[in-house]
């Protein structure tokens, strides 16, 4: 009788290797600086959709941190300042857009905070969920408020352009 192999003694079967999957790690540093990777390592490795929900919220947390600072501390002082230069600033036009933006952040945040919840309960998002979720990332925080950014900070400087453009 022949001797059993070392594969054979350790019931070792070739075609049944454990699976490679990307450390928490590549996909945090991912989403951070190649979002679309990143969102398909979370998506790809079930143990990391908790992961991606948390980047969700966290993206909210800090366009709603971003929009705070520009209503508390940025437009009162330009507001001052233009007022004292005698220009007019369309007061309700840049608050509409700060809410907006504060508004939808609260949307991701909510959004994040109730998928992060739900990954930790059972292990990981179903595909509903997770469509959703990268729907209201791509929707909300790669188009809608990059969008109005943009357009803030034009309303915010235009009067400033507008003085100098008198001289």
């Amino acid at each position: 009788m022949p001797e059993p192999t070392v594969e054979q003694v350790l019931n070792i079967d070739k075609t049944q290797q454990p699976k490679q999957t990307p450390s928490a790690l590549l996909t945090i540093i991912a989403l951070f600086f190649l979002p679309p990777l990143g969102i398909f390592l979370a998506w790809r490795e079930k143990s990391h959709h908790y992961i991606y929900a948390a980047y969700v919220g966290l993206l909210g947390l800090l366009t709603a941190g971003y929009g705070l600072f520009i209503y508390f501390f940025v437009y009162p002082k330009l507001l001052s300042v233009y007022q004292g230069l005698g220009q007019t600033v369309s007061q309700s036009n840049i608050l509409f857009k700060v809410t907006l933006i504060i508004l939808l952040s609260f949307v991701q945040l909510v959004g994040g905070y109730l998928s992060y919840r739900k990954a930790t309960e059972i292990g990981h998002l179903n595909t509903t969920w997770l469509a959703f979720l990268t729907l209201l990332l791509a929707i909300v925080n790669f188009f809608i408020i990059p969008a109005l950014i943009g357009s803030l900070i034009v309303s915010l400087i235009l009067p400033l352009y507008q003085t100098t453009t008198v001289f």
